[in-house]
């Protein structure tokens, strides 16, 4: 009886520490799935989202979010079954800068954040990059020189009777201020432009056939010399403030700027003088001023047109007011052609 006692204090001694034991591993159990419930709460954490091509992986670490951007492969990075994208397009355009270029996705119907897109860094310097690249002028300023004379309106250049001139003649002149306006969008990949400016030219218009320039009767005259005298020099000076008045098309690829321009130059003249440089005898050399003014008009309009390449440009330009004043000279008009250097 005594001995039937005992085994049953030890088999009740057993299960107590049998059930303790299980109630303890209880406890370990629920304590890792605790922990596994938390460690996948975080794993859900982690976003994979596979479009046109790119693998998109967004993490999320305390208050930090990752995003890593990889090209896809199949059968080397991606599962041959992806045959269709996991969100929709406007999600990947708002969130995620997609590296890979000419590879954007847009999406007309989608309504973006104003604010924030220029509120972004990245956004903000591609826009003043792009300003920076698309910043025009008009090509106005600078100097000139080029081959000036008096022509028909036919254009029978330096050989029209009562103005014979040689081809030596000239003109030369500095455009020292102007402006101008951009016409053409900004979203355009070139500029039309309008602008204007101020400044001063100087003409010198060679005679030949050792004549020159004489007033007689308020009409201006292209007579010989006297017997026996050859002039060294004959000529009309004219000074002008001039006035360019343009319409300018300009493409730009990189450092290079090429340009296309046409309007019309006016120009006021300051003076007008013809004179001729000669040696009466061998011992002597004459300078004399035949007269001024000489019945020029006082104000001119030439048509030009300008095409250049970067800081040099080469012009062309035909007179639509005559030369003389009406009846009081030879009927022509000044013609031009030479190159500009800009600044």
């Amino acid at each position: 009886m005594m001995k039937t006692r005992r085994i049953m204090i030890s088999l009740n001694h057993f299960f107590y520490i049998f059930a303790k034991k299980i109630y303890t591993m209880k406890k370990i159990t629920l304590l890792l799935i605790s922990c596994f419930i938390v460690m996948v709460s975080y794993s859900q954490s982690d976003t994979t989202i596979i479009f046109n091509g790119n693998k998109i992986v967004i993490t999320q670490d305390n208050e930090n979010v990752s995003v890593f951007v990889e090209k896809m492969e199949p059968g080397i990075n991606a599962p041959d079954s992806t045959s269709t994208d996991s969100i929709p397009p406007y999600i990947v355009d708002e969130y995620v800068e997609d590296p890979f270029y000419n590879d954007t996705i847009e999406s007309p119907d989608y309504d973006y954040n104003f604010g924030d897109r220029f509120l972004n860094p990245d956004f903000t310097e591609r826009i003043q990059r792009n300003l920076r690249r698309k910043q025009y002028e008009a090509h106005i300023s600078g100097f000139f020189l080029g081959f000036s004379n008096l022509s028909s309106r036919d254009l029978q250049i330096g050989s029209v009777p009562g103005a014979v001139l040689k081809f030596s003649s000239y003109e030369i002149g500095w455009t020292m201020f102007s402006k101008d306006v951009k016409l053409s969008k900004p979203s355009k990949n070139y500029a039309i432009l309008f602008g204007a400016g101020l400044g001063f030219r100087y003409n010198q218009y060679n005679a030949d056939l050792n004549t020159a320039f004489r007033p007689i009767s308020n009409t201006t005259i292209q007579t010989g010399a006297p017997m026996g005298i050859e002039y060294t020099k004959s000529y009309l000076s004219v000074w002008y403030f001039h006035v360019p008045v343009v319409l300018e098309w300009q493409k730009k690829k990189g450092p290079t700027s090429f340009y296309v321009q046409a309007g019309v130059e006016a120009a006021v003249k300051i003076s007008g003088r013809s004179k001729i440089l000669y040696n009466p005898d061998d011992n002597r050399e004459m300078y004399e001023v035949i007269g001024k003014n000489m019945n020029i008009n006082p104000f001119t309009v030439d048509a030009k047109l300008q095409i250049g390449l970067n800081s040099v440009s080469f012009y062309a330009k035909y007179g639509i007011i005559s030369f003389f004043r009406q009846n009081r000279g030879a009927d022509v008009i000044p013609v031009a052609l030479g190159f500009n250097l800009h600044f």
